[in-house]
C-alpha cells in the first residue's frame, strides 16, 4: 500500500482527515486559522507567554464561558492548577463563567500537579484543565516532552481541553500540544496572538485581537504561594454577592483538592 493511502498518514500542509470542530475562541479571526474553528477538542493547547497578565486569560474567557453554558457541555467542571495569581471571582462571574463548576487546586508538589492534570482530563469530569504548574516549564526537553505527552494523550481520552502556559523559552523546544500560541503586546496595547504550531498548517501566522479585558482585581494583586496545599479561596470570596454560591462551590472545591492529594497514585518512575 502506498505511503499517502494510509489514512493517518498526511503531508506537511494538509489538514488530517476528520478534524472534530473546537470549541469557538470569540474572535472570529482566530476561529479562522485553526484547524477546527476553535480550541482543540480532546487535545492540549500550550500558551506561551512570560508577563502575568499579558492578556492570556481574556483570550481564554469566552470558551471558558461557553463551557460551563453550553447544553452539550453542561456539567463538566473547570480546573485551574496552581495559577500564578488567585483567581477573583466577581469578575470571572461577571464575564458568565459558572463559579459552581470552577476549581482551584494547589498540589504540594510538581507530580502532584501532572497528576491531577492528568486525572482530570482523563476522567472527561473536566471541560478544561488549565496548568501553570513547574512540570511543563523544566528544561530536560525529552523529559517536557513526555510530561506533556502524558497530558495530550489524557486530553484524547477524555474530549476536555487541555490548556499548559509555559514560558516563550520553550518555543525552540518540541511539543506535543495539537495547539502551541505564543502571546505579546502591541504598541497599541492589543493582543497579537501567534499561531507557532497547528495541525497540518506549518506557516505559522499571527492575529491581533482586542480581547474584553479582566479588571485589575482579577489577579487580586496576590501571589499564589506555590507549593501550599489544598484550594486557594478566590480572593473577593467574601463579598455579599458572592457569599452564598460561591461559599457552597469552594466547600465542595476543598472536598476534591483533598482527595486530589490523599488519594495519589502517581508514579513518577513510569
Amino acid at each position: 500500500m502506498a505511503l499517502a493511502a494510509v489514512p493517518s498518514v498526511f503531508r506537511c500542509g494538509e489538514l488530517p482527515p476528520g478534524i472534530e470542530p473546537g470549541i469557538p475562541t470569540g474572535f472570529d479571526g482566530l476561529d479562522a486559522e485553526i484547524p477546527g474553528g476553535g480550541w482543540p477538542v480532546g487535545a492540549l493547547t500550550e500558551v506561551l507567554c512570560d508577563t502575568c497578565g499579558a492578556g492570556e486569560t481574556s483570550l481564554l474567557l469566552p470558551a471558558l464561558r461557553y463551557l460551563t453554558r453550553a447544553a452539550d457541555w453542561r456539567g463538566r467542571g473547570l480546573l485551574l492548577i496552581d495559577p500564578p495569581h488567585l483567581p477573583y471571582a466577581p469578575a470571572l462571574a461577571e464575564a458568565g463563567v459558572d463559579l459552581d463548576l470552577l476549581a482551584v487546586v494547589r498540589p504540594k508538589t510538581e507530580e502532584d500537579a501532572l497528576w491531577a492534570a492528568e486525572q482530570a482530563l482523563r476522567s472527561g469530569a473536566a471541560g478544561a484543565v488549565l496548568i501553570w504548574a513547574r512540570p511543563v516549564r523544566g528544561t530536560d526537553s525529552a523529559q517536557r516532552y513526555q510530561r506533556l505527552r502524558w497530558l495530550q494523550l489524557a486530553a484524547a481520552a477524555g474530549g476536555g481541553l487541555g490548556i499548559v502556559f509555559s514560558a516563550t523559552s520553550a518555543a525552540t523546544l518540541s511539543t506535543p500540544a495539537a495547539l502551541r500560541l505564543a502571546l505579546s503586546m502591541t504598541a497599541q496595547g492589543r493582543l497579537a496572538v501567534t499561531l507557532v504550531k497547528r495541525r497540518g498548517l506549518a506557516q505559522p501566522k499571527t492575529v491581533t485581537l482586542s480581547p474584553r479585558r479582566l479588571p485589575v482585581p482579577y489577579l487580586a494583586g496576590v501571589p499564589s504561594g506555590r507549593g501550599a496545599a489544598g484550594v486557594a479561596p478566590a480572593a473577593g470570596a467574601a463579598s455579599a454577592s458572592a457569599r452564598g454560591p460561591l461559599a457552597r462551590s469552594m466547600s465542595a472545591v476543598r472536598a476534591v483538592a483533598a482527595r486530589l492529594t490523599r488519594e495519589r497514585d502517581f508514579d513518577p518512575s513510569r
